[in-house]
């Protein structure tokens, strides 16, 4: 291994106590890993990780309530990044929102407890992603762009919701589950970016 590549990697790893707390990591290096953690009620957590080149890890994991969490990935590399996200939230009334762009990524949320918000923003081809929302009226905004995608929404509880919009034209593979009472989901397929 290159030593010059391994100073460049950088690596976080935080724990807070106590409620309302913000961390906010920003990473620009070639190798970046990002471990938070917060328990408390409405904390704050930001990721945002980009570089050039390949794989970034985030775990963030949030106990209590009222939490925000958002994690960011930006690749201008083409190929097989594989980046990989883990966001864990347990409590009421959280809210999540995780962003990856370029291809080969992965891609998981757990969030336990009622009233959490989850969006999902993925650009690029042969993504993985998987989400459990464990609660009642929880609900799922999921944008996903590219080919070969392969991801799973899991919802338990009542009075839960999944809007998905696909762009992208090639062999998509998802599973979307809800166990429960009074449940929708809508999908909107736009086929190509930029057609209707």
């Amino acid at each position: 291994m290159n030593p010059y590549r391994l100073l460049r990697a950088t690596f976080w790893s935080l724990l807070f106590l106590g409620s309302a707390s913000t961390a906010l990591v920003a990473q620009s290096d070639y190798q970046n890993e990002a471990y938070l953690e917060q328990v408390g009620d409405l904390n704050e957590i930001v990721v945002i990780q980009r570089n050039a080149e390949k794989q970034n890890s985030a775990v963030a994991r949030q106990l209590g309530e009222g939490n925000r969490a958002e994690l960011e990935q930006v690749q201008s590399f083409l190929g097989d990044e594989a980046n990989r996200m883990n966001l864990v939230q347990s409590g009421h009334q959280n809210a999540a929102k995780m962003r990856q762009d370029g291809s080969g990524n992965h891609s998981s949320a757990n969030q336990y407890g009622n009233q959490n918000d989850f969006e999902l923003d993925i650009l690029g081809d042969k993504n993985r992603s998987f989400l459990l929302q464990s609660g009642n009226n929880n609900s799922v905004f999921q944008e996903l762009t590219g080919d070969e995608l392969n991801y799973s929404v899991i919802q338990r509880g009542n009075n839960l919701e999944v809007v998905q919009i696909e762009n992208g034209e090639r062999a998509k593979s998802y599973e979307i589950q809800q166990r429960g009472n009074g449940m929708k989901i809508i999908i909107v397929n736009g086929g190509l970016p930029g057609t209707p």
